[in-house]
């Protein structure tokens, strides 16, 4: 599926493997792709991707989260590191406004007394990290910048790069924000504690009445000497969950399939013989099925998989097949074609007689009525340009879990098609109906019998 674990990004916007997901906006796909949240800030601010989390939507979460033990959950960068934003304001530090507030209700609330306290040393200015203020060139204009938002990277990066010295509320909580931020360039207070509080206050206006000690405290690095090796560690981690994430879908999915001792069995269920013909190819076919050398006389906007998923349930519950076998044939030893159905046999050449394509076919179906009951199965179905109710495939996956509740169904189209089951693996590849033949032999099976080899091998 993937040349490494970590790709080359491709733009494809009709079937794409993996889904970036944004925090920001609705969050509307509903696709069979690997889905991949980035929160760059507390996700609880953001509506929609929390409730996405709740129902465990996503397959794997990045960005401006706590340290969890978790294979889902990765704490990555979500900022970029100015180390010389701050030496700009070194010569300036007393023509600079005292200390500005990034404002919402609650931390506003949860910091009154804070504020009044730091505001009998200087002005306090508000703004709200919604508005369009937000902007570097205007906290540039401050000394100090106060935020609630705790272990929001994201947050005191923008406070570092705009080269003001941060307020925090209390202290970070975990050991990769230690090993990358210096601690002893941020100024932190307890919005529940008075004495905490005061000795922030203490601190500032110490550092506001001695210009000296104002220049030492702010031409501290705002990060630790070996930062990158935490943001190496960070990349390091996703790289390895982003891997296992790969990992355990196609350990979920068995695919990696021991053919000598059957441990899955492959059953093509139509609707034409490319799948057949690729199996043979690379060596994986050890039987003939009763859809391998069919399908229908209009290849492109019709398909036989409804017709043969009947047939197919028909001759399971049969106990005497042969007039089943017989209608499904028809006429078609003597025109290639059941003018009733008009399911053509287009590779029955070498049948001598009516008989021997009547015994060959109530072998093919005697034997793919023996393998649903007695083995376990991967079913995979094939369609050029034609679009199949996604809840008749699932219909159909329940029935022959019915048999094995391991069985899996593998649908390769070059129409989307959109599946939530983990026992359905969709693989959309381009088709051009324009070019039918040419388009199958130049484009469409070459890509099928490359995916095959990757996904079945």
């Amino acid at each position: 599926m993937f040349n490494g674990y970590i790709p080359k990004l491709v733009d494809e916007t009709e079937s794409p493997d993996v889904v970036f997901i944004s925090c920001i906006g609705q969050i509307n796909y509903n696709g069979s792709a690997f889905k991949i949240g980035y929160i760059p800030e507390d996700k609880n601010n953001y509506d929609q991707i929390s409730k996405k989390i709740s129902i465990k939507y996503f397959d794997l979460l990045i960005g401006s989260l706590p340290i969890i033990k978790s294979k889902k959950i990765c704490k990555f960068p979500t900022y970029n590191i100015n180390e010389n934003v701050k030496d700009n304001k070194l010569n300036k530090l007393n023509k600079l406004k005292f200390c500005c507030f990034i404002e919402n209700e609650k931390n506003t609330k949860s910091n009154l007394e804070i504020i009044n306290v730091l505001s009998k040393i200087g002005n306090i200015e508000y703004f709200s990290k919604f508005k369009k203020e937000l902007k570097l060139d205007y906290m540039s204009q401050f000394i100090f910048s106060m935020c609630q938002d705790l272990d929001n990277e994201n947050e005191i990066r923008n406070i570092i790069n705009a080269g003001c010295i941060p307020i925090y509320n209390e202290h970070f909580n975990d050991t990769i924000n230690l090993n990358i931020f210096n601690q002893n360039r941020i100024i932190y207070y307890d919005s529940s504690n008075n004495k905490s509080i005061h000795d922030c206050y203490n601190k500032i206006v110490e550092l506001m009445t001695d210009q000296k000690k104002l220049y030492d405290f702010y031409k501290q690095s705002p990060y630790i000497t070996n930062y990158k090796n935490e943001f190496k560690s960070m990349i390091d981690n996703y790289q390895k969950n982003f891997k296992s994430m790969i990992d355990n879908y196609q350990k979920n999915w068995n695919i990696k399939i021991n053919h000598e001792n059957n441990n899955y069995n492959i059953i093509p269920l139509g609707d034409h013989c490319s799948i057949s013909m690729i199996l043979k190819e690379i060596g994986i076919r050890s039987c003939s099925y009763p859809f391998d050398w069919i399908t229908y006389s209009d290849q492109i906007n019709s398909s036989n998989i409804l017709y043969n998923c009947d047939i197919l349930k028909k001759i399971i519950s049969a106990y005497n097949i042969d007039d089943i076998v017989l209608d499904f044939i028809g006429d078609a030893y003597s025109t290639k074609k059941n003018k009733i159905t008009t399911m053509w046999f287009p590779h029955e050449d070498d049948c001598k007689s009516e008989d021997e394509l009547f015994q060959k076919y109530k072998r093919r179906f005697l034997r793919i009525k023996n393998d649903i009951i007695n083995k376990k199965n991967i079913f995979i179905i094939n369609t050029r340009k034609y679009h199949i109710k996604e809840e008749n495939i699932i219909n159909l996956l329940v029935y022959l879990k019915e048999f094995n509740k391991d069985n899996k169904i593998l649908f390769i189209s070059g129409e989307k098609h959109i599946f939530n089951d983990d026992s359905i693996y969709f693989k959309y590849i381009k088709y051009d109906k324009d070019k039918f033949y040419q388009y199958d032999y130049t484009n469409f099976r070459p890509s099928i019998k490359k995916f095959l080899l990757e996904f079945l091998l």
